[in-house]
């Protein structure tokens, strides 16, 4: 169905509200009792004369916990989730997976609403069951957390949507986000502009907010929060708002596009018929004469390719029956209500025990002796008349008391129990002996059991959201400041534009130690420490890192002191080019190997290349100019090396940037070798001087030293042609002995191919007769 009329869309709507009231007002029960409302209303307290009605928070307590640990499991850890990359070259993947974790790790926690989304979530997921988010539009990158109550989904769909065909979103509209939305440069053609302008001035026209919406009516919980919030929803100093419903759906033709329409709520004054259960007049037309329209339609564009990029739901793990409807999802505060409810009424019947017990009683035979009561000063010396009696206290009504406080723990231990995988809390028994290790130990491998288990769903399901959230921030000309931020720190850190793809993205939530227990938090690391001495050095710093941020709860100051990457590790290309700048320096060829990363080459030999010549600039260092051909060497292969990385266009900026600085160290190195050059003439100079003046006393040594060395030449002449003889000679011998070997061996040889051979024929001719009698047998 393509749902092209308005009117249809609130059939639809109206019906899917209908069935969801009384879903509304079983939440409202727990919203009431959650709240810290007492649990009796005023009409029954005062009918059965109760005195005391007060809630004990008991309820609220146990869920408050819940949210703190939730809390921490996801608000904790340094990071959101970890990523890693499935595709790309294998020695990259690491170093772009890291710089991405990075980046959008630390735009994320640096934005508030994604932290109150989480929190929301949890809240919603530990009260209802059910914690829904919703993407407001196609590209921001933050869900909204939304109420129970304002999403709308038909009855017996899964909770994997996966028969899901529809569902609306109420939302409120200040009038600010709605012309923000309709008007300005970049404006969806989507928007009825003409019933925009009509609904601006009519919220203008309204002073403060009346209930001008059947939201209040036909959502219980809602007026309960409204009451929590100014005591009364008749009147409210709040923004007027537009109230909208946004109703998403999936055509049959194509089975997966979603496709989204809008219609405005129905007023409160115009649903008189609201008793008998009939949908109210429309509020989708412009005038009274025209028919209903939408507020905004995206028509035949797709708005959303799956139903993930528009909602995500999280779950709670009480629900019994399976498979799981997400209208029979259960909660913990659905597991803990009827408990805290019998908890609360018994506290309340408890202390009017104790007040009851604090009265004095007194027996009286008569009316008038009960005037003479009520007139007789009881003071410290005052005298009781005659005829009053008092009721001393084993005439008088005792309550149970082991009854009483056997009903008191029964109820706590069911609370504790049914909140075992939510809560951190404790039972240490009603005989306050202190457990042994043993004993500790067990019950913190229990209770992590059952909250590892909780957080374990909990963690899936939030990977499914953190996945469209990644997906948002690879979205290319995103008008979110923080998505077009991402962008740019991850190319200028090197990160090609094809891996800013989240199908080529693993995206892993991040799980807190102890699953947000800080008592099993604590053994944890305890238990890792005393491991510590047999793990290798990166295992050992990966330890010292948890337990500091476990003791500290501070990621940052434990990344400082014990950072999680370590010392950045040296690739092979990096290795083998700082292996082969000993050969270059030398002045020596050098000829990369086929899977060379050029880049890892370049950045060595310029980081060598630079350190060198500012060795070399020290008057202390000195080089000759055998190491100025040396360096030059240096500098030639790197801009080789240079220009066969210009051929890659996605590289020339990188290219550009590496030639600056060759250029800059070759200018450098140009002003070394002619100080090396001028120092070179200088000390010829000064030699061939000396040399002038020495040469005439050093002609007759010169002489007689020639005449040695002319002898020695000739004896060691004579002496090398004599070994060349012999070994000539020797040469000879071996190779006689080595051909008259190599015939022994063919002789050898040859003989055994003819015994196998004749060997062979027999065979064959033995097996031909036998054969022939076979056959003449057969």
């Amino acid at each position: 169905m393509k749902f092209d009329n308005a009117g249809k869309v609130e059939e639809i709507v109206w019906q899917m509200r209908l069935a969801d009231l009384p879903r509304g007002e079983n939440r409202a029960i727990l919203n009431r009792t959650y709240n810290g409302s007492p649990p009796f209303d005023e009409a029954t307290a005062e009918e059965n004369n109760v005195e005391i009605n007060r809630n004990d928070l008991e309820g609220p307590n146990l869920l408050a916990q819940g949210r703190r640990q939730w809390s921490n499991a996801f608000l904790k850890p340094g990071n959101y989730f970890n990523v890693t990359l499935d595709s790309g070259p294998h020695h990259k993947r690491s170093e772009w997976g890291h710089y991405i974790t990075l980046y959008l790790n630390r735009l994320l926690k640096r934005r508030r609403n994604m932290m109150e989304q989480i929190r929301a979530t949890g809240a919603n997921t530990l009260l209802h069951g059910i914690g829904p988010v919703n993407w407001k539009d196609r590209r921001s990158p933050i869900p909204v957390p939304l109420p129970v109550s304002s999403l709308m989904v038909p009855s017996e769909t899964d909770i994997d949507f996966e028969n899901c065909e529809y569902f609306a979103v109420f939302r409120e509209y200040t009038p600010a986000q709605l012309y923000e939305m309709t008007h300005g440069p970049k404006v969806d053609p989507g928007w009825n502009l003409k019933l925009v302008d009509a609904q601006m001035k009519y919220v203008g026209e309204q002073i403060q907010k009346q209930p001008n919406a059947t939201a209040y009516q036909y959502m219980p919980e809602r007026i309960e929060e409204l009451i929590k919030q100014d005591m009364g929803f008749w009147g409210s100093d709040a923004v007027p708002t537009v109230d909208i419903w946004d109703f998403y759906f999936r055509q049959a033709e194509d089975g997966k596009g979603w496709y989204r329409r809008v219609i405005l709520d129905w007023g409160a004054a115009e649903t008189g018929e609201i008793a008998a259960a009939q949908m109210p007049k429309s509020r989708n037309k412009i005038d009274q004469q025209g028919e209903a329209t939408f507020l905004y339609t995206s028509g035949e564009r797709k708005y959303a390719n799956s139903i993930s990029e528009i909602l995500h739901c999280q779950f709670g793990d009480c629900s019994a029956v399976a498979p799981f409807k997400y209208h029979s999802v259960r909660s913990l505060g659905w597991m803990l209500w009827g408990i805290c409810d019998l908890q609360n009424r018994l506290h309340c019947k408890f202390n009017e025990a104790v007040f009851l017990s604090l009265m004095w009683f007194f027996r009286v035979a008569s009316n008038e002796q009960l005037t003479r009561l009520r007139t007789a000063n009881f003071g410290h010396m005052g005298v009781i008349p005659q005829g009053i009696e008092f009721i001393k206290a084993q005439d008088r009504f005792t309550p149970d008391m082991g009854l009483v406080n056997l009903a008191f723990a029964r109820n706590r231990q069911l609370m504790a129990e049914n909140s075992a995988s939510f809560t951190q809390d404790f039972d240490k028994g009603d005989t306050g002996k202190e457990m042994t290790a043993t004993e500790t130990m067990a019950r913190v491998n229990s209770v992590n059991a059952l909250v590892s288990g909780m957080l374990t769903l909990a963690y899936t399901y939030e990977e499914f959201k953190y996945r469209e959230i990644a997906r948002r921030f690879c979205l290319k000309n995103s008008p979110d400041v923080d998505v077009r931020e991402f962008r740019k720190l991850c190319l200028a850190a090197g990160v090609p534009p094809e891996m800013l793809d989240v199908d080529r993205w693993e995206i892993t939530a991040e799980r807190v130690l102890g699953a947000g227990n800080k008592t099993l938090e604590m053994a944890q690391v305890q238990f890792l420490q005393q491991m510590r001495q047999s793990l290798n050095p990166d295992a050992q710093r990966k330890v010292d890192h948890i337990a500091i941020e476990s003791s500290t709860d501070d990621p940052a100051l434990a990344e400082e002191l014990a950072p999680l990457a370590g010392e950045p590790k040296l690739s092979n290309s990096s290795h083998t080019a700082q292996m082969a700048t000993e050969r270059l320096l030398k002045g020596l060829p050098y000829k990369p190997p086929q899977d060379a990363v050029y880049e890892d080459y370049v950045i060595v030999w310029l980081s060598d290349l630079n350190s060198l010549i500012q060795k070399y600039s020290n008057p202390a260092f000195a080089p000759d100019m055998e190491t100025i051909a040396g360096l030059v060497n240096i500098a030639t292969a790197t801009g080789s090396l240079l220009e066969l990385m210009a051929q890659d266009e996605k590289q020339v900026p990188k290219v550009k940037e590496y030639q600056s600085a060759l250029e800059q160290l070759k200018k450098t190195l140009l002003k070394l070798g002619q100080q090396v050059q001028q120092r070179e003439q200088a000390k010829m100079q000064a030699q061939s001087q000396a040399g002038v003046e020495a040469g005439n006393g050093a002609a007759e040594a010169a002489a007689e030293t020639k005449a040695e060395l002319q002898g020695k030449m000739l004896m060691d002449k004579v002496k090398a042609q004599s070994a060349s003889t012999a070994h000539a000679q020797r040469t000879a011998q071996r190779q006689v002995a080595f051909e008259l070997e190599q015939q022994r061996a063919d002789r050898k040889t040859a003989a055994e191919i003819r015994r196998e051979g004749q060997r062979a024929a027999q065979e064959l001719a033995v097996n031909q007769i036998t054969a022939v009698q076979d056959a003449e047998s057969k």
